[in-house]
């Protein structure tokens, strides 16, 4: 997670190529494309295609699963299809509840680069954010860099926090 690409610049783009202007204090943008010209790798997907492309980059493929409807895990192995396919068919049809039925609830001292805040209590729609990376401070605070991608489809960035979540250490 620690060394994702980033963009040289902050700005943002819908997969229609518009500029999503002024939505959000972006700090930093992925520079990882998106891999499809439709409203896919919203904030789930896109969650999903870091954890994917993390098999694909360590020669996982063989391992990598990802989650349907309904949390159960869908593995690349047995698809049958391309890995473009295979992750176009996941984004259809899964969001942040499929990630919620089918992750599993750590503590907050287990938190780690990788994991994901899933906002979703109804299976409607939610939000899901990844943790990019962490800090800790000599009091033991951790302190968290988040990336997420939204609607519509766009890439993944980091956000920085309003002063509401602030630390004053």
């Amino acid at each position: 997670m620690q060394n994702l690409p980033l963009k040289s610049e902050r700005t943002l783009w819908t997969y229609k190529k518009q500029n999503i202007v002024l939505r959000y204090d972006t700090i930093a943008v992925l520079d990882i494309p998106l891999l499809f010209r439709d409203n896919l790798e919203q904030c789930a997907d896109y969650a999903m295609r870091i954890w994917a492309e993390y098999h694909k980059q360590k020669n996982r493929l063989n391992r990598l699963y990802l989650f349907d409807y309904n949390g159960n895990r869908k593995f690349f192995s047995e698809s049958g299809l391309s890995y473009s396919s295979f992750l176009r068919k996941a984004f259809a049809s899964s969001n942040s509840f499929s990630l919620k039925k089918g992750g599993r609830i750590i503590s907050e001292k287990e938190l780690r680069p990788g994991d994901l805040f899933v906002q979703n209590e109804s299976g409607g729609i939610g939000h899901v954010s990844m943790i990019l990376d962490l800090s800790e401070n000599r009091n033991g605070d951790r302190f968290f860099l988040i990336g997420f991608s939204f609607m519509p489809a766009q890439k993944m960035h980091i956000e920085k926090a309003s002063l509401y979540f602030s630390s004053s250490t």
